[in-house]
């Protein structure tokens, strides 16, 4: 039986990584893996980049993926059955959006561009007091790279958009630029050839289906291999060397973020237990998150942008005695300086806390966008998402899997029962961009266990003062006697898991608790597989009671973190 492989690269703003797979063992597994220093920051093109990777990988695999020379990859007979590219780097793609109305039209073009890396610059609708004159000369000061228009039912009235449409139109045939402006329209059907006779054709302009046909209904999915061709010239019109890489490895780009959303779209669809499975990559530059549940997907890409809200979580997490000043001072630092990696403890406990106020912006943010995501400020993650995948240098360079998970335990705050794993290897967006080229690589080696679990959290949500009991656990490891202990309200509890065979642990909450069995008061057991901290439970309420006092406050996160790193 001959072995099939296949290859994926990815761009990022620090690294350009690159990852074998193939079926020798009789199914779909990580053969190997490269990481090399990106190309775009040091000589302004990713191309030499891409080459370094896949010779790096080619050495470490011993295996001949050039065909001779370095202009050509050796696919066919013996060789490579595919590839995939995937790209993180860039700056986040200036956009404006154009709706019919603030409410619906430009509710759903903000979900929607979101998921792709935009920079919202302009949103303006046609139900404003702007005149078009006035429209277009916001228009044109934006100087965007991207134009998304959308709104109105199907059959129904077209004169907002023709209006939208014919600005755009006077922009992308008279702006004084090298590049032109790419355009997306997603609305009304009823228009669509129309739009694309207004743009005769071109191949900046991408027409998709109406992403609300009717009203109350909406699918952005509509939109996104549009989204997807006008994301991708973009990117090549700003990355040297990007058009030889897909030459050379036969595919078009996908922006990271979407392939990451591919892997949960598809994790969510093989959840027997109808929970959603989510993702986040905390990058160097930006936060990529993407949520699956239910068959739909809500997704975000947050660029690092510095803000008072952002410095003061930051500090309300910190286990160290820094002064604020201190706090902001080392987060200008490492955003003029992403490369910079912490050594001392009060810059390690600086990314420890940053790590938790990343993760609470991006959910507040996508919740924003997205209301029935299943987030609240109040109450941290309110809908069951299990797996959540973590990725990201930030996740990687701690030191400790306690680390890692009280960063994201204390950041998503989840109500229940979740379980969190590590993407070591940081090939989630590689799964996902193969999944449209062979869908088994992605299935066979997440099924493989490359996944590191973390561990398990069961979070208990109870009105109780603090100090009183909320929970007993009975602990079954196939032992003559069962372990027992007594949660109380405030507490955090770690449960190590080390048989072989999985954990079974009975959850009795008091009557007025939650576990995330199906109602307050019941419990029932809970089996877990063998991880790396165990198993949390977490009574430390929703949201999490930090202290106000300085000191008591460094006290508590610290006790906290030493309680998941013994």
């Amino acid at each position: 039986m001959t072995t099939r492989r296949y290859l994926a690269v990815e761009i990022g703003s620090k690294h350009t990584r690159a990852w074998l797979f193939d079926d020798a063992s009789g199914s779909f597994e990580l053969r190997e893996c490269a990481k090399t220093l990106s190309s775009l920051k040091a000589r302004g093109e990713v191309e030499s980049g891409a080459h370094e990777a896949i010779r790096t990988l080619q050495n470490k695999a011993n295996l001949a993926l050039f065909a001779g020379g370095e202009t050509k990859l050796n696919f066919g007979d013996g060789g490579l059955s595919g590839a995939a590219l995937t790209v993180s780097a860039g700056e986040p793609i200036s956009t404006v959006l154009v709706g019919v109305s603030d409410t619906y039209s430009l509710a759903t073009l903000n979900r929607l561009s979101g998921m792709f890396g935009c920079n919202v610059v302009l949103a303006i609708h046609q139900q404003d007091e702007l005149n078009a004159t006035a429209q277009l000369s916001r228009m044109i000061a934006s100087d965007a790279d991207l134009f998304i228009v959308a709104g109105g039912t199907n059959r129904g009235a077209i004169k907002p958009l023709k209006a939208a449409v014919d600005n755009i139109r006077i922009i992308y045939e008279n702006m004084p630029r090298q590049v032109k402006p790419q355009v997306v329209y997603a609305g009304n059907d009823s228009y669509a050839p129309d739009a694309t006779a207004a743009f005769e054709g071109s191949f900046d302009a991408h027409i998709a289906g109406n992403i609300q046909p009717e009203m109350g209904v909406e699918d952005p999915s509509i939109a996104w291999k549009s989204m997807l061709r006008a994301w991708r010239q973009v990117r090549l019109s700003q990355m040297s060397g990007l058009s030889e890489v897909e030459e050379l490895l036969q595919v078009k780009a996908l922006p990271s973020a979407f392939a990451m959303g591919r892997v949960v779209r598809l994790l969510d669809q093989m959840n027997p237990r109808g929970k959603g499975v989510m993702t986040v990559d905390l990058g160097q530059l930006e936060t990529r998150l993407m949520a699956a549940r239910g068959g739909t997907l809500a997704g975000l890409v947050e660029p690092f942008e510095l803000s008072n809200p952002l410095i003061d979580m930051t500090y309300r997490f910190m286990s160290q005695p820094l002064e604020k000043a201190s706090v902001e001072a080392c987060l200008r630092n490492k955003r003029l300086l992403p490369d910079f990696i912490p050594l001392s403890i009060d810059d390690m406990a600086v990314e420890q806390a940053f790590m938790r106020a990343r993760i609470i912006t991006a959910l507040e943010e996508l919740a924003i966008r997205n209301p029935d995501f299943g987030y609240k400020k109040e109450r941290g993650l309110i809908e069951p998402y299990e797996p959540i995948i973590l990725l990201g240098e930030a996740f990687c360079q701690c030191k400790h899997a306690g680390q890692t998970m009280m960063a994201a335990l204390d950041g998503f705050q989840p109500h229940g029962v979740t379980t969190f794993v590590l993407d070591q290897a940081q090939l989630t967006p590689a799964l996902g961009a193969l999944a449209g080229v062979e869908p088994m690589v992605a299935v066979q080696v997440i099924d493989s266990g490359i996944y590191k679990n973390l561990g398990t959290t069961a979070a208990v949500d109870s009105p109780e003062k603090s100090g009183r009991m909320v929970l007993e656990v009975e602990v079954d490891e196939s032992q003559p006697e069962r372990r027992r202990l007594t949660v109380r309200k405030g507490e955090l509890k770690r449960l190590e898991t080390v048989s072989e065979d999985k954990t079974r642990l009975y959850l009795s909450p008091t009557a007025n608790s939650d576990v995330g069995m199906g109602m307050r008061g019941l419990g029932g057991w809970l089996a877990v597989s063998n991880s790396e901290v165990g198993v949390v439970i977490d009574a430390r309420g929703r949201p999490i009671e930090i202290e106000s006092d300085a000191d008591a406050r460094m006290t508590q996160i610290t006790e906290w973190s030493w309680e998941l790193s013994e």
